[in-house]
């Protein structure tokens, strides 16, 4: 799961933006596990308040005809069950375009995604 991070101060202004916790983290000076407990937990840390916003990774793997044969929990793991390079299925998705004629990879994040 992907996670953005937005740190407000203890007046809700937005002191930082941070694409993953591991860049909050390490922002921070503290260890992923300190901000995933924050994430988790709903709680704040040394003043500072949390939000977060989590992305679908899944990707759905589609026939010729669009329909749904499976829902895999990410890329890497797509990769990994259709023997494809990772970056092959990274650009299909956003191609959405047919791979060999044979699967549509679709993932919620991509803008280019409307076929199905």
């Amino acid at each position: 799961m992907g996670v953005k991070v937005k740190v407000f101060d203890a007046l809700q202004n937005l002191s930082y933006k941070f694409s993953s916790i591991i860049e909050t983290a390490t922002f921070l000076n503290v260890k992923r596990n300190t901000i995933s407990k924050i994430f988790y937990e709903g709680i704040s840390y040394h003043g500072l308040i949390f939000e977060f916003e989590t992305k679908d990774l899944r990707i759905w793997v589609c026939n010729l005809k669009g329909e749904l044969i499976e829902v895999l929990g990410n890329a890497k793991k797509t990769s990994r069950i259709y023997n494809i390079p990772y970056s092959t299925i990274l650009r299909y998705i956003k191609s959405g375009k047919f791979y060999k004629n044979k699967f549509y990879f679709y993932n919620v994040n991509s803008y280019k995604n409307d076929k199905y």
